[in-house]
């Protein structure tokens, strides 16, 4: 017998990819309210899903300083995500 074709259902990854693509559209345009290091920290990390150590060495500072300003940037965004949404 013949083994039976890999018919891999790709409706719940390409929901995923949509509701991801919804989320980034509503965010991308409170990013340009981050300081320039946090946007830095949050596209290395967030997006290019570095570590925080991959992410340190890439600019040229301590893993702290990477963490500090990550939380600072997801604090940001979702301070001003709840202020659009009351």
């Amino acid at each position: 017998m013949a083994p039976e074709p890999d018919e891999t259902d790709f409706a719940e990854d390409a929901a995923t990819r949509m509701e991801d693509e919804r989320r980034v559209r509503a965010i991308l345009p409170l990013i340009d309210h981050l300081s320039g290091g946090e946007r830095e920290v949050l596209t290395l990390c967030g997006w290019a899903d570095l570590s925080y150590e991959e992410c340190a060495r890439a600019l040229g500072v301590p893993v702290g300083t990477v963490r500090s300003r990550l939380s600072r940037a997801r604090a940001r965004i979702a301070e001003m995500t709840e202020e659009a949404n009351p």
